[in-house]
């Protein structure tokens, strides 16, 4: 699935609170409770990271942190909309590819 990146923003935090809540709350919940105050952190810190657009359309987040001497997919997270069409996959090809 072909995509572009777009630098997170400001503008971008709302999409990101409710992507981060749509694929995450579930999985959280099953074994912790959900903190609603360190959730919305953790959504800030993909400010640092880019917007997944597809066909124009928001679709995810990718965020990767340089350790200097590694690279870490800090959080990725795709809308349930796009999940199971290769955009995932594609992602993590395009988080090696940064790291060569």
């Amino acid at each position: 699935m072909k995509f572009t990146l777009q630098k997170a923003t400001e503008t971008d935090l709302d999409f990101i609170w409710r992507l981060r809540v749509v694929t995450m709350k579930d999985m959280i919940t099953s074994f912790s409770e959900w903190d609603e105050h360190a959730q919305r952190n953790y959504a800030a810190e993909s400010l640092n990271g880019y917007i997944v657009l597809v066909a124009e359309n928001r679709a995810g987040v990718i965020t990767i942190s340089d350790w200097e001497d590694q690279l870490h997919v800090t959080w990725l997270a795709v809308l349930p909309h796009y999940q199971g069409q290769g955009l995932g996959t594609e992602l993590i090809k395009y988080a090696q590819s940064q790291a060569l």
